[in-house]
């Protein structure tokens, strides 16, 4: 058997992609992560498309061949860089963190995660600016950004950021449950942030939130970011 793993795919994409449900095929959803497991797989099976080819037509949201999970996944391209990981989250209290300590080995590259649920702690453990809280709110692009940066400044080199609201109180007409900003900054002034509204009651929202953080991390490390 072989497994091929996508991120934030559709079945439609992946029928389109010639991998859609039949005999030998198998797709399993977790939140945005899928996998499409292929039985009774031979390595000169040609009825199936390409590595090269799921690359060519999803990017970076094929991230595995042989069925590594997305932690995994990072933890790979993290191998031969001098990175110090480090995760400030709001909203997944800590699950990004875990998620990337799950993987043996990591050690080598992860060094802390902050969670900073409160606004005050935003500001005294990830230097957040007051007025960037009180002008823009804790869930914006803004404050995504600053959380990230607040640990380029203490000194890590790669940093990652939720912030977001899990329901199921909490949202507004401008900023309705489900809304997550995510931050990412390293130490050569590599700035991105990104906004996604994800369905669901708070587990599932949380859980989202903790794939998507995880998937931008990879994205990073498959240089898909500029300086800005």
């Amino acid at each position: 058997m072989r497994t091929l793993k996508f991120f934030d795919a559709t079945e439609a994409e992946l029928a389109a992609a010639g991998l859609g449900n039949g005999e030998n095929l198998e797709i399993v959803q977790n939140g945005l992560d899928f996998a499409v497991s292929i039985m009774n797989f031979g390595e000169n099976d040609n009825s199936l498309p390409s590595t090269e080819k799921l690359k060519a037509v999803f990017g970076n949201r094929f991230y595995s061949a042989c069925g590594k999970t997305l932690p995994e996944a990072v933890f790979e391209k993290l191998k031969g860089t001098s990175v110090r990981l480090a995760t400030a989250e709001s909203l997944t209290g800590g699950m990004v963190a875990a998620e990337m300590v799950s993987v043996p080995g990591v050690s080598e590259f992860f060094f802390e995660g902050v969670v900073a649920y409160d606004n005050l702690a935003k500001e005294q453990r990830l230097f957040v600016k007051r007025d960037t809280l009180e002008k823009f709110g804790a869930v914006s692009r803004e404050t995504a950004e600053e959380m990230a940066l607040g640990l380029i400044k203490s000194g890590d080199t790669l940093a990652v950021s939720t912030t977001g609201i899990a329901g199921p109180s909490g949202g507004s007409k401008e900023k309705p449950v489900g809304t997550v900003w995510f931050g990412l900054a390293d130490d050569k002034g590599v700035l991105h942030s990104e906004k996604r509204v994800f369905d669901g009651d708070r587990t599932k929202i949380r859980i989202a939130a903790t794939q998507f953080a995880l998937h931008v991390l990879y994205r990073y490390l498959c240089g898909e970011f500029r300086l800005k």
